[in-house]
Formats: structure tokens, C-alpha cells, sequence
């Protein structure tokens, strides 16, 4: 029955309405929250894919709610799913016209980051942990060079970095 609901909703990401991708996006950690992370697998390819969306609001709402729905995984498998679409997100961002994208996703990157950390949990760090954290680092500083002669934009991004306890 469950597995029916998720085959249901799962046409709801795929639909071409950018309102009812958005609903889907929206309601997404709930739904698992309430069903269960293990219907995650039935939808995940397609969630994934709305990360790359050219809908704005529906970026924004993927990267919103990632870090409940990270909550719910096995951090192993979160750094395994999401460190290629976290960095293709921040790398995307082509020009300072998509500063508004960046104002209300970059106060999410540093909860995401602190989700995803090892040692908030007393886990042993491996090396798929290191290596989520070099290439997010790597995006980061890409993001930089993009910007750098935008002195305003890499101010709010130190300011929300430094903000962090």
C-alpha cells in the first residue's frame, strides 16, 4: 500500500508543473518521516534530478529540506548521494543575478555540513567523510574564484560561515 502512495507520489516529481514539483520537494521530509527513509529508494533518483531544475524555488526548497532528510540516513549513504549534487549546486551558480538563489540557500549549506559531520555523532571518520569534505571545500573556493570580484557576495558567505557555532 505504502510502496502504491510512493509510486503515486513519485509522479509528482516527475510532472512538468513547476507548483506540483515544488509540493513534492516541499512535503518530501515529511513523507519520509512519517513512512519511513526505506521508501527514499523508490524516489530518489528523481528528487536528485530536481536539484539541477532551472526553477529557482524549486533549488531552493531541495536544498532546504536536505538536511532533514539527511537526518534520517545512514550518514555513509547521505555522503554517497548527495556530495555530487550538493557541489553541482554551488558550482551552477553562473553569475550574480542568481544572488537571490544564493541568499536563501547559503545559511543551509552550513547546517548540511554540521548534519553531516562524523563526530557529532562519536562515529569513526572514514575516508568517504574526508573526501565529501575536500571536494565540498573545493566547490566552495570554485564559487570563490568565480566571484571574486563580487566582494559583497564572499562577505555574506564569510559572514554566514562564521556565524556557525
Amino acid at each position: 500500500m505504502i510502496s502504491s502512495f510512493f509510486s503515486v507520489y513519485k509522479e509528482y516529481c516527475l510532472n512538468k508543473n513547476d507548483e506540483i514539483r515544488l509540493n513534492f520537494v516541499y512535503n518530501l521530509p515529511a513523507m519520509l518521516k512519517t513512512f519511513g527513509i526505506k521508501y527514499f529508494d523508490h524516489i530518489k533518483t528523481n528528487y536528485l534530478n530536481l536539484f539541477l531544475t532551472d526553477t529557482k524555488e524549486i533549488k531552493i526548497s531541495c536544498i532546504s529540506g536536505l538536511s532533514e532528510v539527511i537526518k534520517m540516513m545512514v550518514l555513509d549513504d547521505a555522503y554517497k548521494l548527495f556530495s555530487d549534487p550538493i557541489c553541482e549546486f554551488i558550482t551552477n551558480v553562473e553569475n550574480i543575478e542568481d544572488s537571490e538563489l544564493m541568499k536563501k540557500t547559503m545559511p543551509i549549506i552550513p547546517e548540511i555540513m554540521e548534519v553531516m559531520n562524523p563526530r557529532k555523532n562519536n562515529e569513526e571518520v572514514h575516508e568517504i567523510h574526508r573526501q565529501f569534505y575536500e571536494d565540498f571545500m573545493e566547490c566552495l573556493l570554485a564559487l570563490n574564484k568565480k566571484f571574486e570580484t563580487k566582494w559583497r557576495l564572499q562577505f555574506s558567505l564569510l559572514k554566514i560561515f562564521s556565524e556557525r557555532k
